[in-house]
């Protein structure tokens, strides 16, 4: 049987009865010892230890009405987009203030549950995204174009749990192969997704960029940004099917090979292969979406909130004084 089963058959057959019979009081503590403790410290490294209690603390509470405050304004600068959008017929105003709001929601939801979870600042998973993100942002020198990197990890997270399910499958049909599980090494490969998977990403992104500012080759004129992007999916196509295939080929073997101690890194390999998989396929058709979509709502919230362009004078006015000027002119 899992760990993890045994120890939940533990505390709802043995340790929840004796609790409800009043043999254990509040100052009682119960805890598993052996490899159920080796368990919970791994967990506790990777996600963090949740602290139950009975509700949000006096910070906790002032960290969540800090939170409301990003969306209510959020909420506002999206409704003015859709107003002015109405009055003046530009579609830029209205995605602006999609693009305003859907910030103030993703920035509000962090506070706030980090607010209300503080064991996540300890979450190794959580400071392997931060240092993620805060290097391409250095490497960017903008905090808006790794937030389309970082778009491509939860699709790796999600292939790395299929390519899981998928081994475990495979060896729970045969039975000379002991079953795989969600063990140490299995929750390592996911740390290691994160800073593999962004790479293709970061790739389009980074000759996107090239494009739009006419760096990508000498005497190359700069071209629009839906241009751009499409350009440079098509010329980083080849080099993100090269990288990931090579690496899927160098993976397989740790997943299906069978010999001695394979069964330690199965698991790292099936999820390493899994979001690979996964995270390719679907960076090469959503991260040039999503990209396009933030740039656009960047624009029009900069058309939104930035100063109005200056009406230039007519020419016709300076006219006659330039004509005067001619007259007297000495031949």
């Amino acid at each position: 049987a899992a760990l993890e089963a045994v120890m939940r058959d533990i505390d709802a057959s043995i340790v929840q009865p004796v609790r409800d019979a009043g043999l254990l009081d509040s100052t009682m503590v119960v805890r598993l010892e052996g490899t159920a403790a080796k368990l919970d410290e791994v967990r506790a490294s990777l996600i963090g230890r949740p602290e139950f209690g009975a509700g949000l603390a006096g910070w906790q509470r002032a960290v969540a009405g800090f939170a409301a405050v990003l969306v209510v304004l959020g909420a506002i600068g999206g409704l003015v987009g859709v107003l002015r959008s109405a009055r003046s017929g530009d579609g830029r105003f209205a995605v602006g203030g999609a693009g305003v709001l859907l910030l103030a929601l993703t920035v509000g939801g962090l506070v706030f549950l980090f607010g209300s979870q503080p064991h996540l600042t300890t979450a190794r998973m959580v400071w392997a995204l931060a240092v993620t993100y805060l290097l391409m942002c250095a490497l960017f020198e903008s905090f808006l174009y790794p937030i389309v990197v970082m778009f491509t990890v939860p699709l790796a997270i999600v292939g790395g749990f299929a390519g899981l399910a998928l081994v475990h499958w495979w060896t729970m049909r045969t039975p000379v192969r002991a079953p795989q599980k969600l063990d140490v090494l299995t929750m390592l490969g996911f740390v290691i997704l994160i800073g593999i998977v962004v790479n293709n990403a970061i790739l389009i992104v980074h000759q996107s960029l090239n494009f739009m500012r006419g760096s990508a080759g000498a005497g190359e004129p700069a071209l629009p940004p839906l241009e751009s992007i499409a350009q440079a999916v098509r010329s980083r196509i080849r080099p993100i099917l090269m990288s990931s295939l090579t690496s899927v080929g160098g993976m397989l073997p740790l997943a299906l090979f069978p010999g001695a101690g394979s069964e330690l890194y199965r698991g790292l390999g099936s999820v390493v292969i899994g979001g690979l998989l996964v995270a390719t396929v679907f960076t090469l058709v959503l991260a040039p979406l999503v990209f396009s979509l933030v740039i656009q709502m960047a624009e029009g919230a900069r058309a939104l909130f930035g100063p109005s362009p200056a009406i230039p004078e007519p020419a016709v006015a300076r006219a006659p004084a330039a004509a005067e000027e001619r007259e007297l002119e000495p031949v």
